[in-house]
């Protein structure tokens, strides 16, 4: 019967501590082009509008809310968003120009005083922008140059100091070469540009698909990835990715009669051979141009791929599918919604792990954007770095770190957790306790409690750090860093008061082999239990099982003797019960 309990307990829990949040219809209504770009103040996106056609900014939190809007255009195109915590880029075309607006406030307000780059010609099908920390934002466009005979795609960088710098007709490698409808993106010291050459739409290609490089500020020839002429493949519209040391070329490929094909090419960066083609979508894709976006994340060190697109899915009809590809293999879930409308209104954007979706909703009369999240465990804190620093009388230890980029952790009010643990000089450190915390919109902490030049015998503190979203997922522990002090100060005012709550912590790592460290903490002195079960509910080791006082612990499971599989841990104290999953992977 204990068995059977556990069991049920195991199944009604989201063991895993990362998922895909609700879908959320946000306020939003009728966007005609989207884009979206994220970072720890929000999700940040740019529509044009379907009635009067504005260029209109919206900033959106963790849970799809709307926290502000601006109109930055009366009538524009083509809009895209870039940009990094500390400035956000909009950029779009009006009449003839390319337009940048910017913001150093997330949003709140956009500075005009970038000069406009009047373009070629009027008619454009296609803008496309990539930031990239340290050059500013690159930038490409095409204009129809040559009537009927097609478009020329051009590019253009806008330096940190808003500058403009190294504008280049990408097509101009020989007077009979057109494109349109480029793509952008960025590697080390290399700028990657795709085109199609087919002139005789108007916004999406039937014709070659080329790639152009700029390496070290010169650049390379042309190379044509998917030939039309020839051959069975035609594309309507491509994306560019780079993922590691490889570049792929993701592509519509036009097959008559039928919806379309989501195909992709690849090739080393530094290198000029692509690889044959691989279909991850056969005959079910829109066949218009926008029926896809892509993005990347970097879970377990390794450069995930994610996909958002439109397809036909029987039984069900057109329905948004989502896709990724952990480096080996590509993963499906269909109908991640349905009965949608979808022309330049997929958005998809990624901050640490964590993805974030926008799309339109059919939902009569009226078309709404609507809104998910992959919730993931945030990343662990970076650059934990703690110095003495003086207040009056006394010095203390100050600690400081780099934020997060995941927005649910900056949003939330009890996102860092601070523990330290200490040593006489020389001796053995005590356990690890949690001393604060402090919200996401904090990166800094000083301990009041440690006096860093005391009389007495010499001590050493260690600290680490780790984070929590609004969903109350926790990540791995950052580094560790180390202080000398002379003495513990007396608690004052309230500083250094320790309150503790009962928590049991996901284990760190997960999977893992053969060992793990399980974190949890209890609020009142009491016994307690820590047993680890398989998942039939049979016991196969007990952590913990004796009194402990309020505080915060750490335990290590070494499974060595176990097989690989999926266990749960549960922690029980008198007022306390909770349960969680672990994987060992051998």
């Amino acid at each position: 019967m204990k068995k059977l309990f556990l069991l049920i307990l195991i199944l009604a829990s989201n063991l895993f501590g990362q998922g895909w949040n609700n879908i959320v219809t946000t306020s939003i209504i009728e966007p005609v082009e989207t884009d979206i770009f994220t970072n720890s103040s929000g999700i940040h996106i740019l529509i044009r509008t379907s009635s009067e056609g504005n260029i209109v900014y919206y900033n959106l939190n963790s849970e799809g809310d709307v926290v502000k809007t601006v109109t930055l255009e009366t009538i524009g195109y083509f809009p895209n968003i870039v940009g990094s915590n500390d400035k956000i880029y909009a950029i779009y075309k009006t009449g003839n120009n390319i337009r940048v607006k910017y913001s150093t406030d997330n949003g709140s307000s956009w500075l005009t005083d970038i000069d406009d780059w009047q373009t070629t010609a009027y008619f454009c099908n296609g803008v496309d922008a990539v930031f990239e920390l340290n050059y500013g934002v690159h930038i490409v466009w095409a204009t129809q140059d040559n009537g009927a005979s097609g478009f020329e795609t051009y590019y253009l960088r806008l330096a940190p100091d808003n500058s403009w710098a190294e504008y280049k007709n990408v097509t101009d490698y020989s007077t009979a070469q057109t494109g349109g409808n480029p793509s952008v993106v960025v590697s080390p010291n290399r700028v990657h540009v795709s085109f199609n050459t087919d002139p005789t739409t108007n916004y999406y290609g039937l014709g070659d698909v080329i790639t152009r490089d700029k390496y070290n500020g010169y650049w390379q020839d042309p190379q044509t990835v998917v030939s039309a002429s020839g051959s069975s493949e035609q594309s309507v519209d491509e994306r560019l990715l780079v993922r590691g040391d490889y570049l792929y070329l993701f592509y519509n490929c036009f097959i008559s009669g039928t919806p379309n094909d989501l195909r992709f090419r690849t090739r080393n960066v530094n290198t000029t051979g692509w690889s044959g083609f691989t279909t991850i979508e056969s005959g079910t894709l829109w066949d218009y141009e926008d029926a896809f976006e892509i993005t990347k994340t970097i879970n377990n060190n390794n450069n995930y791929i994610h996909i958002l697109c439109k397809k036909y899915v029987q039984s069900i009809g057109w329905s948004y599918t989502y896709k990724y590809y952990n480096g080996t293999t590509w993963f499906t879930q269909d109908d991640f919604d349905h009965l949608s409308v979808a022309l330049r209104q997929i958005g998809l954007s990624s901050v640490s792990n964590d993805l974030f979706c926008t799309w339109v909703k059919w939902e009569s009369p009226i078309k709404y954007m609507r809104f998910r999240q992959y919730d993931a465990i945030p990343l662990a804190p970076q650059n934990l770095a703690v110095t003495a620093r003086d207040f009056g009388e006394y010095s203390h230890p100050v600690l400081s770190w780099t934020f997060n980029n995941e927005p649910d952790v900056y949003a939330n009010d009890d996102a860092y957790e601070i523990q330290r643990r200490t040593r006489p000089v020389p001796g053995n450190f005590g356990p690890w306790s949690t001393i604060g915390s402090t919200p996401g919109d904090r990166n800094s902490y000083t301990d009041y409690e440690i006096i860093i030049e005391g009389t007495g015998r010499l001590y050493q503190a260690e600290y680490r750090i780790r984070a929590k979203d609004v969903g109350n997922y926790t990540s791995g522990w950052s580094s560790s860093v180390f202080i000398y002090f002379g003495q513990f100060g007396k608690i004052s005012n309230g500083m250094g008061t320790q309150r503790y709550e009962y928590q049991l912590s996901q284990n760190y790592p997960n999977p893992f082999n053969p060992t793990t460290t399980i974190d949890y903490s209890i609020q009142s002195a009491g016994f307690v239990t820590l047993k680890i079960y398989d998942i039939l509910g049979t016991e196969m080791a007990s952590l913990v099982d004796e009194r402990k006082e309020a505080g915060s612990y750490s335990v290590e499971f070494n499974a060595a003797n176990l097989p690989s599989g999926m266990y749960v841990y549960r922690l029980s104290t008198a007022n306390f019960v909770d349960t969680k999953k672990l994987i060992l992977l051998k």
